[in-house]
């Protein structure tokens, strides 16, 4: 979720206060959200999966979402909400086969359009925390791709679209990552920094609701232990991310990078060079 926020569109931001509006919150029936869970599940499963095969599960979830006849009509905003999930892991996966690989533009970019459209075309004040998050999300990815400018203005769309989803939802764990991401990336001058990356990433984890959002909450928890040289804390993160999935792809690259003296957020930002030198 979240995986390639630049610190390039955030150097040169300066935060005023960002607007903020007040939703009342809006609730997905519980079927959408048992959908919403079940594929977040999904993708924490693809993680013991090899990359290729991961790709090909995705691509195969998608597609039986979309298809079977289940007896229950999803709103279209939670079928949104799904196929974006389901996209973002994806290109992560392609970013593992090859860095900055050539099919990621185009599908983020198509996304992230259908996205503004419905949003432009909709009521704001009736979506959901989900959609604000998942839109977020969305942008974030896209935004490696855009002019300096677009970078920091859209930058500032993904940080008031997260405070939206905490707004409408106060215990949202996605969200919550999301910020923590935000403001790890984010100059001193903006109001970046590593603790309160921390501080949202600890919210995360005692917000988490299942064993996939703990996933999330817990690998950049991690991480922020790590830059603040909390080892014993940085041992318990990754005890909790190895007993959540054994064998995935996700914490044995955690490992390679931190032994090799490197975080995530380090791998985010020089993903194609830290590959070459660590040979991943």
């Amino acid at each position: 979720m979240f995986l390639y926020m630049k610190r390039l569109y955030l150097t040169l931001l300066l935060i005023s206060i960002c607007p903020f509006f007040f939703f009342s919150e809006v609730i997905l029936p519980e079927q959408d959200q048992e959908a919403i869970d079940g594929m977040l599940q999904f993708r924490l499963n693809t993680l013991s999966m090899t990359v290729d095969n991961a790709v090909e599960a995705l691509d195969d979830y998608k597609k039986s979402f979309f298809d079977i006849e289940s007896g229950y009509d999803y709103s279209y905003e939670t079928e949104l909400v799904i196929e974006n999930y389901i996209l973002l892991e994806k290109c992560d996966c392609l970013d593992e086969i090859i860095p900055d690989h050539p099919d990621k533009e185009p599908l983020l970019k198509e996304q992230k359009q259908k996205m503004s459209d419905w949003f432009k075309s909709h009521d704001q004040e009736n979506l959901s925390s989900w959609f604000y998050c998942s839109y977020a999300a969305m942008i974030s990815n896209y935004l490696e791709f855009q002019s300096l400018f677009t970078k920091m203005e859209e930058g500032l769309l993904v940080k008031e679209y997260l405070e939206k989803a905490i707004e409408l939802d106060p215990k949202m764990s996605f969200a919550q990552v999301g910020l923590a991401l935000w403001y790890y990336f984010a100059p001193a001058i903006s109001g970046g920094s590593v603790k309160k990356a921390l501080s949202y990433c600890e919210e995360a984890v005692r917000n988490a609701r299942n064993d996939a959002e703990l996933f999330v909450a817990k690998f950049y928890q991690s991480q922020c232990f790590l830059e603040e040289g909390k080892k014993a804390e940085y041992n318990t993160s990754m005890k909790a991310l190895k007993e959540i999935s054994p064998t995935g792809r996700k914490v044995a690259l955690l490992e390679k990078l931190n032994d090799a003296g490197y975080t995530i957020f380090d791998y985010q930002d020089n993903r194609t060079k830290i590959q070459k030198k660590l040979g991943l």
